[in-house]
């Protein structure tokens, strides 16, 4: 069906730009082209500014949504500066820390209800780690890059890793000491100046889709990771079913929400298996495996038949989001 297309597009005409290389880009990064209001126009990280981009819509604050051509990322341009994007991460009311308020670990693990927060479930961190344990061993260095609340650091160094994280929110990075008593940076990691293969694996969660620099944030991970040493992710999936439905009614004006389900603004990426494959080869990784992760996983005891149904959609990858691992090879 039409609406399926990635390339069916909102306007009447299809509007591809091609942008001319800026001199003194960096490696990995095409310049962007900021305005005064806060924003900038960039191109497909993964293919740089002489691929083509597909126009898919345009929000009331300017913000746009484009589609590469050539490897199927989907990004935003025009798009918040970095400076903008991390006032809104730092403002006080952006994340729920009452996980923290009377923290039990004991009532932690034993949640009740039936839909759980993602940042702060443990249901969510224990598949997480559960799929870190298929490819390393207990005792084995972890660093999680964007570790938020570090409730996953404090779940691995349990199960017997040595785990740490990083995160750009001083105010995240204290609690996380604080009541958790585990390490956690604060910082970018690519500016951190962390040692060479230094950890045996590197956890990406929930992450790749909010940075500006990708691939040299991607580039900064595979040095510090050992070699054969792992790169654990999660990514929003615009082929999952649900997001195409969303972005379908949003193209043709049926919805309002302005393509609130890209989680606009602060995913700047939505992914596909390819794009997020070429994207994780260009920085250096052998992509190992990938598998659609749905929303489900966030419920807590799910009917029989809705479990069926999205463990059918998952085979296929066509959930909300994708999981993936990646190798630095030797």
């Amino acid at each position: 069906m039409d609406w399926l297309r990635p390339d069916f597009c909102f306007h009447a005409r299809s509007i591809s730009i091609t942008f001319t290389p800026v001199s003194g880009a960096c490696q990995y990064e095409p310049t962007a082209k900021s305005d005064a209001g806060g924003l900038e126009q960039v191109v497909c990280p993964t293919c740089g500014p002489t691929a083509q981009n597909r126009f898919l819509f345009q929000r009331a604050d300017g913000l746009g949504i484009r589609l590469c051509n050539e490897c199927g990322l989907m990004f935003v341009s025009p798009r918040l500066t970095a400076r903008k994007l991390a006032e809104i991460y730092e403002s006080e009311d952006f994340s729920d820390t009452s996980v923290f308020d009377n923290f039990d670990y004991d009532q932690w693990k034993q949640q009740t209800g039936y839909v759980v927060n993602s940042l702060s479930s443990y249901k969510v961190k224990a598949m997480l780690l559960d799929l870190v344990a298929k490819y390393v061993p207990p005792g084995g260095r972890l660093l999680d890059v964007g570790s938020g609340f570090g409730l996953t650091v404090f779940e691995a160094n349990r199960r017997g890793f040595r785990a740490e994280g990083i995160d750009i929110s001083q105010r995240l990075a204290s609690l996380a000491h604080e009541k958790l008593g585990v390490a956690v940076h604060c910082g970018h990691v690519e500016e951190a100046h962390l040692d060479r293969d230094s950890y045996d694996a590197v956890i990406f969660w929930d992450v790749l889709e909010h940075v500006h620099n990708p691939l040299e944030i991607l580039a900064e991970i595979r040095r510090i990771t050992r070699p054969c040493g792992y790169l654990f992710g999660q990514v929003p999936n615009w082929r999952g079913l649900t997001n195409r439905y969303k972005t379908f009614l949003n193209r043709h004006g049926f919805g309002h929400k302005q393509f609130k389900h890209f989680g606009i603004p602060h995913h700047v990426f939505n992914f596909d298996e390819c794009s997020l494959r070429l994207m994780l080869e260009k920085a250096g990784f052998e992509f190992v495996y990938c598998r659609s992760w749905s929303k489900l996983k966030y419920k807590i005891n799910p009917s029989p038949l809705s479990r069926w149904f999205h463990e059918t959609l998952e085979r296929r990858n066509l959930t909300d989001y994708l999981v993936f691992v990646a190798q630095n090879p030797a």
